[in-house]
């Protein structure tokens, strides 16, 4: 990982706040591929009790770690921070129904193709402790160049 990465919290890449941050930490970033942390805990978003998180949390977890990709790079060539916004997901594959409370997760992606403002990335989840896949996908994500002028429908 990049040295000026190594300590950085993971809200300082990312454009969510409080509770809505669902990963934890970030663990490895080069320019194509960054790996990011979350460990479910009875305190985790949307825990289910005696289920744990429902599979499809997955897609949230894997969008983050994208934005913690864009939010690394940017803060690499000295940019702000950007809010991106996932369009879809294609052959998003779940090998379980639940994170289990316990489970220590590791997210990658790894950025296919880009232009200026659009992207999609493969995103892959996996037990930490087993190394089995749990949830596999590709993600495309929007990146316009002024967020709130494009929320206004500007």
């Amino acid at each position: 990982m990049n040295p000026s990465l190594a300590d950085i919290e993971i809200t300082d890449l990312l454009p969510h706040q409080g509770p809505m941050v669902l990963i934890d930490a970030l663990v490895d970033h080069d320019d194509s591929r960054t790996v990011c942390q979350v460990e479910i805990t009875p305190r985790s978003r949307f825990v289910e009790p005696g289920m744990g998180v429902p599979n499809w949390v997955g897609i949230e977890y894997i969008a983050q770690t994208i934005a913690a990709h864009s939010g690394s790079e940017a803060m690499l060539r000295g940019d702000p921070v950007s809010v991106g916004f996932l369009l879809g997901t294609r052959a998003l594959n779940f090998a379980t129904e639940y994170f289990t409370v316990g489970q220590r997760l590791r997210v990658e992606v790894t950025n296919e193709w880009n232009n200026e403002h659009l992207g999609s990335f493969r995103g892959l989840i996996f037990d930490e402790a087993t190394g089995e896949e749990l949830v596999a996908g590709r993600i495309t994500v929007f990146n316009p160049e002024d967020a709130e002028e494009f929320l206004r429908g500007a």
